[in-house]
C-alpha cells in the first residue's frame, strides 16, 4: 500500500512540475517577446490532423491557452469527440488511405476548411499534446514561413530511405532510387525532417512549397525524403523548431505507426 501511495504521488508531482516548467517557459517568452505573442493573439490559428482507414489511433488536444480552432479530418469519426473538435469527414479519393491523409497533411491551402487560417499547425495522428502551454511555446519559440522538427536519428535522406526500405508499409517502393535521384540534381543530402509536426504561415511561398511536395508524393508514401527536396526545388527554407522544446516534453509521439500491421490491400 506504501508502493502504490508513493507511485501516486511520484506521477502528480510530475505532472506538476512539466505544467509548472512550461507556464515559466510561456511568461518567460511573452515577456522576451511581447510583440509576437500579441500579433498570436489576433492572428487565426488551427490545430488539424488526418486519420484515414484506422491506420493510427488519434488522441485529441486539450485547450490550448492560445485561442486555436482543433480540426479532425478522416473518413470515420474519432472514437472520442471533444466538443471543441471539428469533426470534417471526407471520403477517401485515393486508393492508400495513408495518400488520402498526406493530402490534408500537405496541401491545407487546398482544403476549404483550412485555407483561411493564418497559422496551420498539422500534427499526426499520433502527436500525444501533453499540456495547454504546447501551442504558445510551439509558435513562440518558432519562426515563419514553415517550420519542422529536426529529424531525431538522421540527418540525411539517403540514410532514411535505407533505414525506411524495410519497414513493411514501405514494401514496393524503391526509397533508395528515389533518395539518390534527389541527390543527383544538386540538392545538398544535409538534413532531413521529422514532418510530424509542421509550423505553416499562409504565405504564397509556403503554397508553392506545399505544391512541389505533393506532386512528389506520386513516387511514395513516404515524405521525410521528399520534404527537403520540395524545398530545394520550391527555394523555400524550411526553418528548425528549437531542440529544447522536446526537453518541456509538451507533446510525444506513438512512432510505431503500425508499421508491422498494416497491409494496404
Amino acid at each position: 500500500m506504501i508502493a502504490v501511495k508513493f507511485s501516486v504521488a511520484s506521477c502528480l508531482k510530475s505532472i506538476l512540475a512539466l505544467n509548472l516548467t512550461a507556464s515559466i517557459v510561456c511568461f518567460a517568452l511573452r515577456v522576451l517577446f511581447f510583440r509576437k505573442y500579441k500579433k498570436l493573439l489576433n492572428s487565426r490559428i488551427c490545430i488539424y490532423t488526418a486519420c484515414y482507414g484506422g491506420y493510427d489511433s488519434f488522441s485529441a488536444p486539450c485547450p490550448q491557452t492560445l485561442p486555436a480552432d482543433m480540426l479532425f479530418f478522416g473518413d470515420v469519426p474519432p472514437s472520442v469527440c471533444p466538443k471543441d473538435l471539428k469533426i470534417c469527414i471526407h471520403d477517401s479519393e485515393l486508393e492508400d488511405p495513408r495518400h488520402s491523409a498526406k493530402f490534408f497533411k500537405l496541401c491545407p491551402h487546398d482544403v476549404l476548411e483550412i485555407s483561411g487560417y493564418d497559422i496551420t499547425i498539422w500534427i499526426d495522428s499520433s502527436c500525444r499534446i501533453r499540456t495547454k502551454y504546447f501551442l504558445e511555446i510551439l509558435l513562440m519559440a518558432s519562426r515563419a514561413p514553415i517550420a519542422m522538427r529536426s529529424h531525431p536519428d538522421r540527418a540525411s535522406i539517403l540514410s532514411e530511405a535505407v533505414y525506411s526500405n524495410n519497414m513493411h508499409k514501405y514494401s514496393g517502393s524503391d526509397l533508395v532510387s528515389q533518395a539518390r535521384y534527389y541527390i543527383s540534381t544538386g540538392m545538398p543530402d544535409d538534413h532531413l525532417w521529422h514532418c510530424a509536426l509542421i509550423v505553416r504561415y499562409a504565405l504564397p511561398s509556403v503554397v508553392a512549397f506545399n505544391n512541389a511536395w505533393w506532386h512528389e508524393m506520386s513516387n511514395s508514401l513516404q515524405d521525410q525524403i521528399s520534404a527537403p527536396y520540395a524545398e530545394y526545388v520550391s527555394g523555400l527554407r524550411i526553418r528548425p523548431i528549437p531542440r529544447w522544446l522536446n526537453w518541456l516534453k509538451i507533446f510525444s509521439f506513438d512512432t510505431s505507426h503500425r508499421n508491422h500491421e498494416y497491409d494496404p490491400a
